[in-house]
């Protein structure tokens, strides 16, 4: 799983720097690079997406049903309770799997 979390993190800093580099095309007018920079935000979200997926993925095969629908049931219960989506629970076990290793 360190390898997911590194590539996890790989992706957020990417993410950071395209979004930098968007906000500098959108001020400078570069509307050529903005659609560039949209694009690659958009496979971003795709390959996070998947991902997550993977993750999930390596739990079905360590974990029994019982257990799996425990923890979806825990992280839709934390994200209602925050308000916040839940993939964002589903990164933080990701990362916290990872910094276990």
């Amino acid at each position: 799983m360190t390898t997911a979390v590194e590539r996890t993190a790989a992706r957020r800093d990417a993410a950071t720097q395209v979004l930098q580099q968007l906000q500098a095309a959108v001020q400078g007018g570069n509307n050529a690079t903005v659609a560039e920079l949209l694009n690659k935000v958009r496979e971003g979200f795709r390959q996070a997406a998947e991902a997550r997926e993977r993750f999930l993925d390596q739990f079905d095969t360590v974990l029994q049903p019982e257990q799996r629908a425990r923890l979806v049931l825990a992280l839709v219960q934390q994200a209602q309770q925050s308000g916040r989506p839940v993939e964002q629970f589903v990164d933080a076990l990701l990362a916290q799997a990872g910094g276990n290793n």
